[in-house]
């Protein structure tokens, strides 16, 4: 006998969780993608580990808020009522959009302190590119989790396509311009810029009229020991490239 409606599984166009889930597999894909491009490219070895360097900086400022948050996002959301959620929305949109702003600043500012300790060098190539990247890729994080907790599952789909063809599109124009490093994050912040502005049309805006307190003394509440269990889960990670930059050279085998 055939099951009932209800028993029937859903298709990953209407299963916001499946349609999630496809996001971290394509996610995943066009980062391995794209990381083989840049193998391949003419980009010397050296610059390639500047890149791994650029990415481990901005890990080291940012990863353990942005998933502690996201999560709190998670599960406050269904919570919210439905008049309450564009408020709610912007309102971390807000401080995702500040917070990014302001891990780059720490970089740039704390450069002469944070670099020799972490990196042990003054400075590194292309650093000034790469916080801009930071502060405008980090807001559109939210896109995929907003869409899924909305139940647009089709446009989760879209995004995601638009997600992995866009970031491994940055990585193979790289390769065809010669693989310089200034070129690669020049890509990457156009790449970004195009989906924080993507985020516009998702109600992902910044409208300081909807911010509400409330909801961004709910947001650290919540997210406080999201963000301690992530620092905790991912100090190993951190303290492994922090012991790669410390004790081996030449920095381009990082």
């Amino acid at each position: 006998m055939s099951g009932s409606p209800a028993e029937k599984k859903l298709s990953i166009f209407e299963d916001p969780s499946k349609a999630f889930q496809v996001f971290s597999f394509i996610q995943q894909v066009a980062i391995i993608i794209g990381s083989i491009f840049l193998a391949k490219s003419a980009m010397p070895i050296e610059n390639i580990g500047k890149f791994e360097t650029l990415l481990y900086l901005g890990q080291f400022v940012s990863l353990f808020w942005i998933s502690g948050l996201t999560q709190a996002f998670h599960a406050i959301y269904p919570k919210v009522a439905l008049v309450e959620r564009k408020s709610f929305i912007s309102t971390t949109f807000t401080i995702f959009l500040f917070l990014s702003i302001a891990s780059s600043l720490i970089l740039i500012l704390g450069r002469p302190l944070l670099l020799p300790f972490l990196i042990e060098s003054p400075q590194i190539e292309g650093l000034y590119w790469f916080c801009l990247y930071t502060a405008i890729n980090t807001p559109s994080m939210l896109i995929p989790s907003l869409l899924m907790l909305r139940g647009n599952s089709k446009e989760l789909m879209r995004f995601s396509l638009f997600y992995g063809i866009g970031y491994i599109l940055v990585f193979f124009l790289n390769f065809l311009f010669g693989g310089k490093l200034i070129n690669l994050l020049i890509l990457l912040n156009i790449y970004t810029l195009t989906l924080l502005l993507m985020s516009g049309g998702m109600a992902l805006t910044l409208n300081l009229n909807a911010y509400r307190l409330k909801w961004a003394k709910r947001l650290f509440l919540i997210g406080s020991p999201l963000i301690g269990y992530s620092i905790i889960s991912g100090m190993a990670l951190i303290y492994d490239a922090w012991l790669v930059q410390r004790l081996y050279t030449p920095k381009a085998i990082f």
